[in-house]
């Protein structure tokens, strides 16, 4: 019996590799872009497993993990987000220009890093069973997906 995968994302082609690996191990994934494509599938087809990106076109991942968490019949289904890759710990974001702290800063002189929530914490609190990076290893990933 193949699992059925739906992906939801905006952009499908930071997945492709990802989604590749998923269909050569026997899964089969579905791609959708939109929540309201989101919300059809599952309610017509339903799945074992739902990867959330980041974005979709039409809203946030975490949004829509809190609506699908909110929902009877989707209370219990297997969500893994998928995270873009992150900057270096070390770069700070400013007006979207990435700085390093500067020489001999201390932890508090770093606040704004701080500031930022943590994507993976956000995920987890809204209901996401786990978290993973579009840079992670593909083996890495698919067990994880497995498990």
């Amino acid at each position: 019996m193949r699992v059925n995968i739906l992906c939801a994302m905006r952009d499908p082609s930071r997945g492709a590799v990802l989604l590749e690996g998923l269909t050569r191990s026997g899964f089969n994934p579905m791609v959708v872009q939109r929540m309201k494509e989101l919300l059809g599938q599952l309610s017509q087809r339903g799945c074992d497993l739902l990867l959330v990106g980041q974005f979709l076109v039409d809203g946030d991942g975490i949004e829509a993990v809190k609506t699908l968490r909110s929902r009877g019949p989707t209370r219990q289904l297997a969500i893994v987000a998928l995270l873009d890759p992150q900057p270096a710990p070390a770069a700070v974001a400013m007006g979207g220009i990435r700085r390093l702290p500067a020489q001999g800063a201390t932890s508090s002189s770093s606040a704004v890093a701080l500031q930022r929530p943590n994507l993976r914490l956000q995920y987890f609190q809204a209901g996401a069973d786990e978290c993973l990076t579009l840079d992670q290893d593909v083996a890495e990933c698919l067990a994880r997906i497995r498990a």
